[in-house]
């Protein structure tokens, strides 16, 4: 029996034009160009996938020409004869794609370090659940294989525009499905979290770890008038015994896990030489996290803490490469790195009782 790690969400060609210094609307640029690949889903994979897991991706991905090129790029990145056959044979069929969909383009204009995101609406996208269902359905052919993880990142369809009366559909049925029976993590998309934490409220005691970031989680309580700081996002997930990550730049965060009758936790962040472009860094925080639980199941608490610390260094990696999906280290590229920048964060991981927390959730509040 082989344990597999499901990665759920998109992809993209990614145009990402760099230039030293700041944009202003209507000026002229001088710029380089890099064609890459990104997207939730698709970054995961590869970075799972590069670190020797086993992951299998279920993509908002269309037959056509770049679609059969991340195609390639996923069984390039599995063909080390250590990963289960099944696995291969999973993404090298042609119920990999989509004949409805259309594989979108994004464009990324990174400046110092910000970052500026275009994407394209995705064509046929509505037809995502049915690629989904059918490749749940192919993985049932090989009894050989279970899934151990799943991982939910952007899905465009559970957009309410997209699918009026169906919103959040996708990702509601894989926790109801996959919940007591696998690792879930939850890195939702814009598309999900604009649903709001009433509509979500019942599903996320149901998943393993539920991450966003700082941005994303004021989002997420826009319509919530009383919840408003970090104090009063960690208690809310608190009562509802929702372990949370919220991550911050550089690449830390704040998490809360269960009841959080462990205390608040602070991963501070990494003092970086210089950071390239932060925009996969979450999706790799969130491969480095699970990937760490998969590995070491059943650990409890010591086991979370010991995947956030993981999650940072995988964070904080693909801060220093261009795109979401571009440098993929392997694990001993990632133990040099982690032993190099190990000394650069600016505290190692703390839990603090809710009263010592709540200065320093205070002073996060007012930096951020």
């Amino acid at each position: 029996m082989h344990n597999i790690i499901l990665t759920v969400g998109s992809c993209s060609g990614e145009s990402v034009l760099t230039t030293p210094g700041d944009i202003r609307i209507g000026d002229k640029h001088r710029i380089e160009r890099h064609e890459l690949l990104g997207g939730s889903g698709l970054n995961y994979a590869l970075r799972l996938l590069r670190a020797g897991f086993p992951a299998l991706p279920l993509l908002s991905v269309g037959d056509d020409r770049l679609g059969h090129f991340i195609q390639q790029e996923l069984l390039q990145a599995c063909a080390d004869e250590a990963f289960p056959e099944p696995l291969r044979q999973l993404i090298a069929r042609q119920d990999f794609f989509s004949r409805h969909i259309v594989t979108p383009h994004t464009t990324i204009i990174v400046s110092k370090d910000t970052r500026t995101i275009f994407s394209e609406k995705i064509q046929g996208v509505a037809y995502f659940k049915q690629l989904v269902e059918r490749r749940l359905t192919a993985i049932g052919e090989f009894p050989e294989l279970r899934v151990g993880a799943v991982m939910i990142g952007h899905i465009y369809s559970d957009h309410p525009d997209v699918s009026p009366g169906a919103a959040g559909g996708i990702t509601r049925s894989l926790i109801e499905t996959y919940s007591g029976r696998a690792l879930i993590y939850a890195n939702l998309g814009a598309s999900q979290l604009s649903l709001g934490a009433d509509f979500w409220e019942p599903y996320l005691p149901m998943v393993d770890v539920f991450q966003l970031s700082l941005g994303e989680v004021r989002t997420f309580f826009r319509n919530h008038p009383a919840v408003r700081s970090l104090a009063d996002i960690i208690h809310w997930f608190r009562e509802r015994h929702i372990t949370a990550v919220i991550t911050l730049d550089k690449f830390g965060a704040i998490a809360t896990y269960r009841d959080g009758a462990e205390g608040v936790i602070f991963d501070w962040p990494f003092d970086l030489e210089s950071v390239v472009d932060s925009t996969g860094a979450g999706d790799a925080f969130a491969a480095g996290f699970t990937a760490t639980l998969f590995e070491h199941p059943g650990e409890q608490f010591p086991g979370f803490l010991r995947s956030i610390q993981a999650a940072s260094i995988w964070g904080a990696y693909a801060c220093t490469s261009l795109g979401g999906a571009q440098d993929c280290p392997d694990r001993d590229t990632l133990a040099r790195f982690s032993a190099k920048i190990i000394n650069r964060k600016f505290a190692q991981v703390e839990v603090k009782n809710l009263t010592d927390a709540d200065l320093i959730l205070k002073l996060l509040d007012k930096a951020y």
